[in-house]
């Protein structure tokens, strides 16, 4: 169960400090800002496999949240089976 809950996608995005929260994670998703192997994903509950890459959707990054995100990028630690480039 813990397993399935650590691959959804706005738990992801929350982990890789691209949020504040997990329910300010689950809006970007949700509003079509992240992506998950180069394509648009806007569903929070999205299972994300091992080594799919999840980013910003490039229209996205030239918004204000992007640019306060990048810059303070890392907060909190990253769990060992998450790697940010």
């Amino acid at each position: 169960m813990l397993q399935l809950l650590e691959r959804r996608l706005d738990n992801l995005v929350y982990r890789m400090n691209f949020a504040d929260s997990r329910s300010q994670a689950r809006q970007l998703v949700s509003h079509g800002h992240m992506t998950v192997n180069g394509r648009k994903v806007d569903i929070p509950s999205y299972r994300v496999k091992v080594d799919d890459v999840v980013g910003w959707k490039e229209s996205s990054k030239k918004t204000g949240i992007y640019e306060i995100v990048a810059g303070e990028i890392p907060k909190r630690p990253l769990p060992n089976w998450v790697s940010l480039d």
